[in-house]
């Protein structure tokens, strides 16, 4: 075996062993969302909030871990949500946002889907970007 088949082959393994690395982080990181999207009060919405998808990307919301009941109201064309959400930070493993933080949702955000909820939600990232937006009707 000539030196370029031993550095091919070496290279062969690791490409193998990266993908192996990355689809078994994917896998994690469905499993530990999997295990966070639920509303430990409204267990029937587990499927609900596990199908809400981004409308631009398709890409999955999450889940209640970074989902916020909100007021939703429209300032001119520019839709918003203040935040009203008393359930347990802890319970649902989410990061506080403030009971009157006003959001504003980008329209290409706003998810058009049914919403079981009675509640505008809208899920935001660690650092506040918006996911998505579900309006009290879908809307």
């Amino acid at each position: 075996m000539t030196a370029e088949d031993r550095i091919e082959r070496a290279l062969r393994r690791i490409m193998i062993g990266a993908v192996i690395f990355v689809a078994l982080m994917f896998a994690v990181v469905a499993l530990v969302g999997t295990a966070l999207a639920h509303d430990p009060a409204h267990h029937e919405l587990d499927q609900w909030y596990a199908s809400v998808k981004q409308p631009d990307t398709g890409i999955s919301c999450c889940g209640p871990s970074d989902a916020y009941f909100c007021d939703e109201a429209a300032r001119g064309s520019q839709v918003v949500c203040k935040i009203n959400d008393d359930r347990d930070n802890a319970e649902l493993k989410r990061i506080p946002v403030a009971n009157g933080t006003i959001i504003d949702i980008p329209p290409h955000k706003i998810n058009k889907d049914p919403n079981p909820t009675g509640r505008a939600v809208v899920w935001l990232s660690p650092s506040g970007f918006v996911w998505c937006f579900v309006g009290i009707s879908g809307s």
